[in-house]
């Protein structure tokens, strides 16, 4: 009878005819079985306690009575209790593989790790066709960030129950957690068949499409599982119909995108993100009035009102009604500051970029924005690319609150994310300058510089950071790639193995020094690149055809100092070669060059070089050519540049045909092109091209171009191989061509 009215649902009942049962007969045993179980189910706890104690009393080798008292002890947080059951039950039978499973999971909830896996395993041992244990192992090794051993247990809870649903979902989580999206696709497919109505399942394998950038695909998905889940009765979740919409709506085909956030908001009113595009989408097609109380429902669901008000005020003003517009706006600055801010970031959060664009720069004209406001706007101004507006905001907030170190700081930062490390620097300097204990101040300053190459100064920045943070891993960690930089790799180990020791997992320092100790780290490089003085000789064999052909046996040598910021160098440079005209002659020529360059920022220099040319026994015995120009050079990619120049100088000549010495003024613009992919085996290339133009005289234009391959070959020794044209449009001699050109080959040894 009690069994009965269990069955029917009538727990309470039931338990009274337990009850009396076991008044007639407290030793029969099936009865205290199933009387606790029932009063598990109702979780009457402690009346099961005193069931179970019972029936081990009676048989005290009946390993389930053990493990349900244990259990019924676990409930009414007995743990300690509960443990000693468990392992009582295993005594009684060690093959009782749902104990030792029960201990694990107490193992696991008090963090003990390595325990609770010698446990599961054990259970494992004990009972591989339980799949049960195999999902708790699986939830374990997932909990562990295991996630091909998650995802083996799973399988082996799938082998033995494969209409498991939530398992296969389970599964498809931690293969897509792994980067498997096929085999986590698979997963959620094989859930679904198991059972249609798996909404989770259908949403998870839809993401998979879209993250594949299979949007054709995710919508057909999310139309196939509205389609099902309909057939059996249910709704499509507000989410599910959400994430449709908005893959319409930017398909282009906004009706069927409204149709889709209708649903969704029809299911679940305060569903906020369909509100949002259900009310966002009918402005943009016109239905202001439509729109208007969905916008205001989201403004109160969302807690932003403001941005409500100043949405519909430029729906209002778009359809013309300009009244409405203002009293609306003005609303929206009763409640906020800056509304429009709040808007733009709506409208970017949704990809509505040129509305973001729009409500960015109408909050720019606003007089009310607090400084604050302003820095966020800048924010705005960044993710939309828009760097002139988000400078515009950084000048206002400095005019607004000029002794606000935070406001240089965030400019600073603002200029050294787009690697303008320069204007950055002058930032930088300010907010250390209002508040000298500022430590990230010192930090980013030090940042600027280093990536200046200024690493004395960078230091010094870094140092002064750690001495009013000494636990800042973020300067122990710069002065790191300062000593890197200097070229000094065991230095900068010791600053990474001290960031360590300082914040264990410290993710750069851990980077940094799986960078040092690769067998390919190149600290050649740096210990070169950080050098202030540099010099190499070089010689070659060249073959020219032109004007005469010959042989050119050549070879000179050049040096550099870096003096300056970004790269400033004073640089000097000759070279001479000795030519073979037939069997007999032999001639000559020198040249010899100094220029120094100033780099204004990071990418605008100015520069002045003057050469000298001895060409012996021709019609030219030398030349002096003094320039000063301005040249800008933008990096393009990390690997590649590129520098247009222009200019003016004084040719001063010696000539044994027209005049004895002539002075010529010329203009000259020129463009070089650098490419080195690094730690590539590619070899360098280099491009060069120049003009030259007497003002007074255009028809006497000089022109050249140069190409030149970089081969590096062991160590400090490298080949170049380079082919250059020259062209005069009125050569000296009129017998001579205009056009010459070269081919070289070039053997360089770096000396330091």
């Amino acid at each position: 009878m009690a069994g009965l009215l269990a069955g029917l649902g009538l727990q309470d009942s039931a338990a009274v005819c337990y009850q009396h049962a076991l008044e007639a007969d407290s030793t029969d045993f099936a009865t205290l079985q199933d009387y606790g179980l029932l009063l598990e189910g109702l979780g009457r706890w402690g009346e099961a306690v005193k069931i179970y104690r019972g029936m081990v009393e009676l048989d005290p080798g009946y390993h389930w009575s053990y493990g349900e008292l244990g259990y019924a002890l676990e409930s009414v947080s007995a743990i300690d209790s509960a443990r000693v059951w468990y392992q009582r039950g295993l005594q009684v039978d060690p093959g009782y593989a749902w104990a030792a499973l029960r201990l694990a999971l107490l193992e696991q909830s008090e963090g003990n790790s390595r325990e609770a896996g010698a446990w599961f395993e054990t259970a494992a041992e004990l009972d591989p066709a339980m799949p049960e244990i195999w999902v708790d192992y699986g939830l374990f090794e997932e909990e562990q960030g295991d996630l091909e051993a998650a995802a083996s247990m799973y399988r082996s809870a799938l082998d033995l129950d494969p209409a498991d649903t939530w398992t296969w979902g389970e599964l498809g989580y931690v293969l897509s957690q792994a980067g498997d999206s096929d085999g986590a696709a698979a997963a959620y497919e094989s859930g679904i068949l198991t059972d249609s109505s798996y909404a989770w399942g259908w949403e998870q394998r839809g993401l998979i499409y879209e993250g594949a950038g299979r949007v054709d695909e995710a919508i057909g998905w999310y139309r196939r599982a509205w389609a099902a889940l309909r057939r059996l009765g249910l709704d499509a979740s507000p989410w599910m119909l959400g994430e449709l919409g908005m893959l319409l709506e930017q398909g282009g085909d906004p009706d069927s995108a409204v149709i889709c956030y209708a649903g969704a908001v029809e299911i679940d009113s305060t569903y906020s993100f369909g509100t949002l595009r259900l009310g966002r989408l009918l402005g943009i097609l016109g239905r202001v009035e439509e729109a208007e109380p969905l916008l205001l429902r989201y403004g109160v669901l969302s807690g932003d009102s403001a941005s409500a008000y100043a949405e519909l005020s430029r729906l209002w003003l778009a359809s013309g009604s300009e009244g409405k517009s203002r009293i609306l706006l003005e609303r929206a600055y009763s409640i906020s500051s800056a509304p429009l801010v709040s808007l733009g970031w709506s409208y970017f959060y949704t990809g509505h970029l040129e509305a973001a664009s729009g409500a960015a720069h109408d909050a720019l004209s606003s007089p009310s924005a607090t400084t604050a406001d302003l820095l966020d706007l800048a924010t705005l101004f960044t993710s939309l690319d828009d760097s002139e507006g988000a400078q515009e905001c950084y000048l206002r907030a400095s005019e607004a609150s000029p002794d606000d170190g935070e406001v240089w700081m965030a400019w600073g930062l603002s200029l050294s994310g787009n690697d303008e490390y320069s204007p950055a620097e002058q930032k930088f300097r300010v907010c250390v300058a209002l508040d000298s204990t500022s430590v990230d101040g010192w930090n980013y300053l030090g940042e600027a510089l280093l990536f200046q190459d200024r690493y004395d100064e960078a230091r010094t920045a870094l140092q002064r950071s750690l001495e009013l943070d000494p636990q800042n891993v973020f300067a122990v960690c710069y002065l790191g790639l300062v000593e890197e930089r200097r070229g000094n790799p065991s230095g900068a180990l010791d600053s990474y193995l001290e960031a360590l020791r300082m914040s264990p997992g410290y993710a750069y320092a851990e980077e940094r020094i799986r960078s040092i100790t690769d067998p390919d780290y190149d600290a050649g490089y740096w210990i070169e690149e950080s050098h202030t003085v540099s010099a190499s000789v070089w010689a070659d064999a060249s073959l020219e055809y032109g004007n005469r052909e010959h042989r050119t046996y050549s070879g000179g040598a050049d040096a550099s100092w870096l003096y300056g910021p970004r790269g400033s160098a004073v640089r000097a440079e000759l070279h001479g070669s000795f030519e073979k005209l037939g069997p007999r002659n032999l001639e000559n020529t020198a040249w010899a060059s100094l220029s120094a360059d100033y780099f204004i920022d990071d990418a605008a220099y100015v520069k002045a070089s003057t050469s000298w040319d001895r060409q012996q026994d021709t019609v030219r015995p030398w030349q002096i050519s003094s320039y000063t120009s301005f040249g800008y050079k933008e990096w393009i990619r990390d690997w590649m540049w590129l520098s247009p120049e222009i200019g003016v100088g004084l040719v001063r000549s010696q000539w044994y045909l027209r005049e004895k010495k002539t002075d010529d003024w010329t203009a000259f613009f020129s463009l070089g092109m650098w490419l080195e992919k690094p730690e590539s085996l590619l070899p360098t290339f280099w491009l060069s091209a120049a003009c030259y133009v007497p003002p007074d005289r255009p028809e006497e234009v000089i022109a050249n171009g140069n190409a030149e391959l970089g081969f590096d070959l062991w160590d400090r020794l490298s080949l170049s191989i380079g082919y250059t044209l020259d062209y005069t449009n009125r050569p000296v001699v009129s017998s001579w061509e205009k056009l010459d050109r070269e081919i070289y080959t070039r053997l360089n040894l770096l000396v330091f």
